[in-house]
């Protein structure tokens, strides 16, 4: 079946580069670099490596933790980091500089992954979250690379996917070291598709274990003076997708002429569709702002369209209400975790599939409402700055859901020990 399965990957090899050449119109990353995808990385690792795998921003994000614990190990000069976007490529930049080995990740071509292989030599492959690629998970078992899953999520609409092809996936999931899940639900998923019983482990979801720093802090402020926004309500609408916008504008109508003095950041999934937004923003009359703007936002701005990659962490500790995207439209939610980790009330649609168990645990503190379109939206906001006026504490039941939660860092690097130690 694997065999079949590159045969079709192989086909299909051409329209995907145009996919990648396409979105370079937007974001030109995307045309660079590209001898990566095919296992060319520009490096050759000396002496075996651990390889990590997060393959675009929010997947980065949980891997931070990881990341930052693996440094302060002896594997700190042996580590090498790959993804597939440019947003997850920049933030591992911004967090580390060229202090790690660093590549996208090749294409799950035969050829493409011997060849990375061959340059990364790996000692361990740790794949974050669900990146199962069955080339890759193939070669390394042949090579005796363990391959390990961390923070491992499965939907129940992935599942139902790969349960369409058990000849290619129960095969992958049999060559798998280890899978740390983040929740029991995820583990009863992946048993389900195949996986042995003594390779699933539960450890918990390693974004509770981002922590805010005095860095972070500063810069909020800073954008906050900077923006001209001390004296106003704020709405950050983050990680939004094309038919989200035009409710949250709806939303910021009605919350103009309910509470008056509201100003909203609008934060793309993708920063190259600013322009689309600007051209959105000025066809229902709003004034905006281009955060890449060095100069001041006019007095009368309305909106902020965030055109830059990696501040939005930082913009929600700006916001009195965030509204986070990838949750009216069927995506699965983005990450709902990073505004509520400032105390910030979260206001999301339906489709929080990807955080099932954070919107649980959220949701019981009160800190996240649902919501089905602009209006909804509007109602949400007004509830959660009325809370927030009355003298409830959302900071401090952030606090303590966070605090909780927190520790699945620590439980992946304990599975992890005893393959770290054996080289």
């Amino acid at each position: 079946m694997r065999h079949c399965y590159s045969a079709c990957l192989y086909l299909l090899t051409p329209l995907i580069l145009w996919r990648l050449l396409w979105r370079s119109r937007r974001a030109p990353d995307y045309a660079r670099r590209l001898g990566e995808r095919f296992g060319y990385c520009g490096f050759h690792q000396q002496q075996p490596s651990v390889w990590l795998h997060a393959v675009s921003m929010g997947e980065m994000r949980a891997a931070l933790p990881l990341l930052h614990a693996l440094r302060a190990g002896p594997w700190s000069e042996r580590l090498v980091v790959t993804c597939s976007t440019p947003t997850a490529s920049a933030l591992l930049r911004q967090q580390f500089g060229d202090s790690l080995q660093h590549c996208y990740l090749p294409l799950d071509l035969p050829v493409a992954v011997t060849r990375a292989l061959d340059r990364i030599r790996p000692h361990l492959l740790v794949l974050m979250e669900t990146e199962l690629w069955p080339n890759l998970v193939a070669h390394c078992a042949r090579r005796d690379v363990p391959v390990v899953v961390v923070n491992a999520r499965l939907s129940t609409r992935s599942a139902r996917h790969y349960g369409y092809l058990p000849g290619l996936i129960q095969p992958m999931l049999r060559q798998l070291h280890l899978v740390a899940c983040q929740t029991g639900d995820d583990a009863d998923r992946f048993r389900a598709l195949g996986l042995p019983e003594e390779t699933v482990a539960v450890t918990g979801n390693s974004k509770f274990d981002l922590q805010l720093d005095d860095g972070q802090r500063r810069s909020a402020a800073r954008w906050r003076a900077q923006l001209g926004l001390s004296e106003r309500c704020v709405l950050v609408a983050g990680s939004t997708h094309p038919r989200e916008e035009e409710q949250v504008l709806v939303a910021l109508r009605r919350l103009r002429s309910d509470i008056g003095s509201v100003s909203l950041i609008l934060a793309p999934r993708h920063p190259e569709r600013a322009a689309e937004l600007q051209a959105m923003c000025e066809a229902d009359g709003w004034q905006w702002h281009a955060l890449s703007n060095p100069n001041p936002p006019a007095p009368d701005c309305d909106v902020i369209i965030v055109d830059v990659m990696g501040e939005l962490p930082v913009l929600y500790g700006l916001a009195d209400v965030a509204f986070v995207g990838g949750s009216l439209v069927p995506r699965g939610g983005q990450n709902i975790l990073e505004p509520a980790r400032w105390g910030v009330p979260v206001v999301a649609g339906a489709h929080v599939e990807n955080f099932r168990h954070a919107a649980h645990v959220l949701e019981e503190a009160g800190l996240l409402q649902r919501v089905t379109g602009g209006e909804s939206i509007a109602q949400a906001v007004s509830i959660a700055l009325k809370g927030v006026c009355g003298g409830l504490s959302s900071e401090q039941a952030a606090r303590d859901v966070f605090a909780q939660h927190s520790g699945a860092t620590k439980r992946m690097l304990k599975a992890l020990a005893p393959l770290l130690e054996s080289s």
